[in-house]
């Protein structure tokens, strides 16, 4: 059980046509970070031999814009997943729906970060 006010990060092995196979917490962090490298993120995609993954974290804050930090996370995450060739699907961001945030969440990839 995760404590309130924590991020965490989840990784997402989908598999064929983007099924779902399961999900891995990678991390547990404070109420504004959570360290990750890329090895923790695809040691399980790895090791299943998943082709692709996406990646998932809360914002405690409630508000699912990415940060400075989160856009280079993922640019990270996606030059390690190039080296591996496990593609990074998405990098998702999960606050709470607001008057400022219509949705609870944001897609990078839906935002024009992996283009």
């Amino acid at each position: 059980m995760v404590q309130p006010g924590r991020r965490v990060l989840l990784r997402h092995p989908p598999q064929h046509r983007r099924r779902a196979t399961g999900f891995h917490l990678v991390g547990i962090g404070t109420l504004d970070s959570v360290l990750i490298q890329p090895r923790e993120v695809y040691r399980t995609a790895i090791v299943r031999a998943s082709a692709s993954v996406v990646i998932a974290h809360n914002h405690p804050s409630g508000c699912p814009e990415p940060g400075q930090a989160d856009i280079k996370a993922t640019r990270e995450l996606m030059r390690a997943g190039q080296v591996l060739r496990i593609e990074l699907v998405d990098h998702v961001i999960i606050g709470r729906p607001s008057p400022d945030h219509a949705s609870p969440w944001f897609s990078l990839r839906a935002l024009g970060y992996f283009a």
